[in-house]
C-alpha cells in the first residue's frame, strides 16, 4: 500500500472521515531551493481545522537526520506560512525521540501523529516520550559522550569501570546512562550484574545525531591581566583553531580553564582580571568540564567546534567543516 494511502487510512481512523490530500499546484513551491524540490511530495491538508502543508520524501531511504529534517521543515514552513509536517513510512525509536525534542512534526502511519503547533501528540506502540525537561546532554552525559568518540569505547567498560576511568561517581554514572538512553543514543546492555552503554550508531552518524543536544563548553569568557603560568596550558578559541587549520590567530591569546579552577586561582591571588579587552594578556574560556578530560596536551576537536559552532565569522564556519571533514571517526 502506497505511503499516502497509509496515511489516509490512519487519519480516517484518528479523525472519524478522510482527508484529503491535495498535491500543490507548481506556483506554490516556485522560489523553493532545487534540493527541496527535489526531495519532497507536498500536500495540501486541513487536520482538526487547521491548513497544513504535508511533505513526503520521494527517496524513503534518503538518510537524513534529524537535525536536517528539522533545518528543512524550517525553511518550508518560512515558505508555505502554514504548519508543515513530514510524512514518514518509518522512523528508528532513537530518530523519532529527536524528532519530538526538536519539535519537528511528523507523521508515520499506525505509529505516531506529532503536530506541536497543535498540542497534538497520538501515539500507538509506543511509550510517551514527548517534551522532555531537558533539552540538552548535561556535562557529565557530554564527557561521557565526547570520552567515547575521542579516546575509548566506552561500550568495553561496565558503569563501575566507566566511574573509575571518568572520576564520576556511580550515581553519577546512572544518570548519564538515563539521560543517554533518553535522547536515544545508547541502550544498556547487562551481562551478569554488570551494565555496559551501547551506541546504537557509530562515528560520524552518532555524531551527527547527537550534535543538536550537545552544548558549548564555554560559560562565560574573561580577559585577564596578570594570570600564573601553569593555568595557561590548552589553548582555545581561535588560537587552538589557528594550531589545527589556516585560519589566523588573534594577537591576544585564548586559553581554556575549568571554570572551578580559575574561580580558585582568582581566590588564591593566581589571576588578576583585565578591566577591558585593550589592557588583557589573555582571553580565558571558563569552561564547564575540564578541557584536559580528553586530551592532555590539546583542546579535543569536537569540544573546540562545540565552542566556535556559533561564531558568525564565515570563515571560522569554514575551517571547523574542514576540521570535522579531516576528522578520524
Amino acid at each position: 500500500m502506497k505511503l499516502e494511502h497509509q496515511i489516509l487510512k490512519y487519519l480516517e481512523e484518528i479523525l472519524g472521515k478522510t482527508p484529503e490530500l491535495v498535491p500543490l499546484a507548481r506556483e506554490r513551491v516556485r522560489g523553493l531551493p532545487y534540493f527541496l524540490v527535489n526531495s519532497y511530495q507536498f500536500f495540501d491538508c486541513t487536520l482538526f481545522g487547521c491548513r497544513l502543508v504535508l511533505v513526503q520524501p520521494k527517496n524513503r531511504k534518503a538518510d537524513a537526520t534529524p537535525a536536517e529534517y528539522a533545518q528543512q521543515v524550517v525553511r518550508l514552513q518560512d515558505h508555505f506560512k502554514v504548519p508543515v509536517a513530514l510524512l514518514l513510512s518509518r522512523v528508528e525509536a532513537y530518530q523519532r525521540n529527536r524528532l519530538v525534542q526538536m519539535g519537528v512534526p511528523f507523521i508515520v502511519p499506525n505509529r505516531q501523529l506529532f503536530l506541536p503547533q497543535l498540542m497534538i501528540d497520538l501515539q500507538e506502540h509506543f511509550p510517551r516520550a514527548a517534551f522532555r525537561q531537558a533539552k540538552q546532554l548535561s556535562t557529565p552525559a557530554q564527557l561521557v559522550f565526547l570520552y567515547h568518540l575521542l579516546a575509548e569505547n566506552v561500550g568495553e567498560f561496565s558503569l563501575r569501570e566507566l566511574a573509575h576511568r571518568t572520576g564520576y561517581s556511580a550515581t553519577t554514572l546512572t544518570k548519564v546512562q538515563e539521560e543517554l538512553e533518553s535522547f536515544g543514543l545508547c541502550e544498556i546492555r547487562r551481562v551478569g550484574r554488570s551494565k555496559f552503554l551501547h551506541f546504537k550508531l557509530s562515528g560520524k552518524k552518532l555524531w551527527k545525531a547527537a550534535l543538536p543536544i550537545l552544548r558549548s563548553p564555554v560559560r562565560r569568557i574573561e580577559p585577564v591581566r596578570d594570570i600564573a603560568p601553569r593555568l595557561l596550558v590548552m589553548k582555545a578559541g581561535l588560537s587552538a583553531l589557528a594550531e589545527k587549520t589556516h585560519i589566523n590567530s588573534d594577537q591576544v591569546p585564548t586559553y581554556a580553564i575549568k571554570e572551578s579552577t580559575f574561580k580558585k586561582s582568582l581566590m588564591n591571588g593566581e589571576v588578576v582580571v583585565a578591566q577591558d579587552r585593550d589592557e588583557a594578556t589573555a582571553i580565558v574560556e571558563l569552561w564547564a568540564y575540564d578541557p584536559k578530560f580528553v586530551s592532555n596536551q590539546n583542546i579535543d576537536v569536537l569540544s573546540l567546534f562545540l565552542s566556535l559552532k556559533d561564531d558568525p565569522d564565515e570563515r571560522v564556519q569554514g575551517e571547523l567543516k574542514k576540521l570535522l571533514e579531516d576528522q578520524s571517526w
